[in-house]
């Protein structure tokens, strides 16, 4: 070894110890997420239900005077959902929002102290049929269920679990990581199955699909700026194209769920099933399988437009650069991460 050669038995360890510290923060990070998540929790399952529905109702109203941006990026979403209300209707309907934020938090934070099964009755079906998810299902390629940011969105997911539908549920981080990790806790309680819009995720939803099980979208918001173009409303936005795309690479039908909160119940409404074609056409197969998912997604976010808690700006000020549908074996392999978009805070 020549004298001026580096010495790479040092760095090595080195090298090794910064990745060692870093998991550790990490693993640390999500204990005490985990912990104080638990405690809130159980802090808020010991609380009076009077006080317990007194306090989420301050909160709601508390959120929406201080946080100004989150409040105006709702109007403008109401604005488009409800073009003749006057700026009174909207404020009403963009308080009620912000209550119902704090109501589905509220939900998440008792679910593990409930027992399993406790959930499911009474019936929360309100409209549609179970046979729609039942019958999907039949067909032995699984089913995609769609849903929106609407009414306890997290809590009928829990519910169907309970139910035994057997469901993987895709989440993305759109908060904090130590934020995230609390509420992913939450959503996995009762071995509710949860992963993230990332590449490996995406594999798991695919293999669960193909085992004739659930998978589940949240279909509404395109947080990562990677979907695609549709006129939703009569606006131009963009939506995720995972659903519409993995049920033409799967098979599976699409079918749509939304929740609704009805007084202290939790409803759920489903719509028939669709499936999305596969033919040489692939542009017009996207094109088929988005008109279907924006005619499901106008008719839940329209019928409670006070229970959707999108809190983003769903329309742009600037053109969308509508994005070219995405093979199954491009996008399994594709690193999800948030890009610069068009969209304003």
């Amino acid at each position: 070894m020549s004298e001026h050669s580096p010495d790479n038995s040092t760095t090595r360890p080195e090298k090794h110890r910064r990745v060692f510290r870093q998991e550790q923060r990490r693993a640390i990070r999500y204990r005490v997420s985990v912990a104080v998540t638990a405690t809130i929790s159980w802090l808020f399952w010991i609380m009076p239900g009077f006080l317990r529905s007194k306090t989420s109702d301050l909160i709601g109203d508390l959120f929406f005077r201080i946080a100004p941006t989150y409040r105006l990026n709702a109007m403008d979403n109401v604005r488009h959902v409800l073009p003749e209300a006057d700026d009174l209707e909207v404020e009403m309907v963009v308080r009620s929002i912000c209550r119902q934020s704090i109501y589905n938090f509220r939900d998440l934070l008792l679910i593990p102290h409930y027992e399993k099964g406790a959930i499911v009755h009474p019936d929360p079906l309100i409209e549609g049929s179970w046979s729609y998810l039942d019958d999907a299902l039949a067909r032995g390629k699984g089913a995609i269920i769609v849903t929106a940011h609407v009414g306890p969105f997290d809590y009928i997911m829990q519910m169907l679990h309970q139910r035994g539908y057997k469901i993987t549920s895709v989440t993305g981080r759109t908060t904090s990581r130590f934020v995230f990790d609390g509420i992913t806790w939450l959503r996995r309680r009762h071995n509710a199955n949860i992963v993230e819009a990332t590449p490996s995720g995406i594999r798991k939803v695919i293999q669960t699909l193909r085992q004739g099980d659930c998978a589940a979208f949240l279909g509404d918001f395109d947080y990562f700026g990677t979907g695609m173009k549709v006129t939703l409303f009569g606006h131009p936005t963009s939506i995720p194209q995972g659903p519409v795309r993995i049920a033409r690479d799967t098979g599976a039908a699409i079918v749509p769920l939304f929740a609704r909160r009805i007084g202290n119940r939790h409803a759920l409404v489903l719509r028939e099933p669709f499936v999305v074609e596969r033919t040489r056409d692939m542009e017009a197969d996207f094109n088929h399988g988005l008109s279907k998912l924006v005619e499901a997604l106008e008719y839940g976010i329209g019928r409670t437009p006070d229970q959707w808690v999108v809190f983003q700006k769903m329309w742009p000020l600037a053109p969308i650069n509508p994005s070219a549908p995405l093979r199954m074996t491009e996008s399994a392999n594709r690193v999800i991460e948030p890009v610069e978009s068009t969209r304003v805070p």
